[in-house]
């Protein structure tokens, strides 16, 4: 179920309103027609799996233009990177303190490339201002313990070119935005500010 790494995850685990409280969403299409009901294994931990019927997420409009955007987390939104050594070795991770003044265009870029858009040119994506707090998913068990993810919940309000938009509302269907949207982190509801 997992890539390479949990960037390159098959799936994204997504709130939804099931008795289990979540769904799956799975990014390719041949992978979720080959899926079974069944135990599957998620780090730490087996899971039962249970397949239902499926339906297909719409890509949204491409809206050219410049737009204000509001970006509500639904889970918290995981925002670090992995730190390399000289060697390239991942060595510790650096979590972001705060995306005021920043873009999030490189996350929006590896999600196009996780679901299979191209980017054609720059994205833009600018964080202009934020309301969030930290806060806590667990996503997995070892030896019966917890797990947590350390990520941002709240508003953040980002000016976005058209594309950036397209990708902010695909993560918003249930693709995820961030790091760990295979174990549930990242959900977003986006909004056009003033609308």
């Amino acid at each position: 179920l997992f890539g390479r790494d949990e960037s390159d995850s098959r799936w994204s685990l997504v709130p939804a309103p099931t008795n289990t409280g979540w769904s799956v969403l799975w990014h390719d299409i041949d992978a979720a027609h080959a899926a079974r009901d069944g135990v599957v294994s998620v780090p730490g931990r087996p899971v039962s799996l249970r397949i239902g019927t499926g339906s297909p997420i719409v890509c949204p409009a491409l809206r050219p233009g410049t737009h204000q955007l509001r970006v509500t987390t639904r889970t918290p939104l995981s925002v670090s990177r992995n730190v390399s050594g000289d060697d390239g070795a991942v060595i510790g991770r650096l979590r972001t303190r705060s995306l005021a003044g920043r873009s999030i265009a490189p996350s929006l870029a590896q999600l196009a490339a996780r679901v299979g858009l191209e980017i054609t040119s720059p994205l833009r994506a600018d964080v202009v201002a934020e309301s969030v707090y930290e806060s806590r998913l667990p996503v997995a068990q070892k030896q019966g313990v917890p797990l947590w993810e350390t990520g941002w919940s709240g508003t953040l309000y980002v000016v976005a070119d058209g594309a950036a938009r397209q990708l902010l509302e695909v993560a918003a269907a249930g693709y995820g935005l961030g790091r760990k949207a295979a174990f549930g982190c990242g959900a977003i509801l986006v909004q056009a500010e003033g609308g």
